[in-house]
């Protein structure tokens, strides 16, 4: 089973926006992120789900399956909160196998 982590940084600490990919992956580099990164803007994001990502607090994680469907979400980190979702969705597409 792979898991693939994608990180989208959409500002710095000052709140600038990324304004090229270079850009972004120093970014990656100073927080110590090693998964694939995208840059974007506040643009995406949306205080409801129907006008875009919502993301009402960093870091806000987004669990997409297979068939490219939200699972679900995460706001803020906890790696426990963080590790049984994965082993949830994991153990649902075994289920379904």
């Amino acid at each position: 089973k792979e898991v693939v982590y994608v990180s989208l940084l959409i500002e710095d600490n000052q709140g600038n926006t990324p304004p090229a990919d270079g850009i972004v992956q120093s970014w990656a580099d100073t927080y110590g992120i090693t998964a694939p990164v995208l840059g974007g803007s506040r643009d995406m994001l949306d205080s409801t789900i129907e006008g875009g990502w919502q993301v009402t607090r960093w870091p806000t994680f987004y669990f997409i399956d297979r068939e490219m469907v939200i699972h679900t979400s995460m706001r803020g980190y906890s790696s426990v909160n963080l590790l049984t979702i994965l082993d949830q969705m994991l153990v649902n597409e075994i289920l379904e196998e």
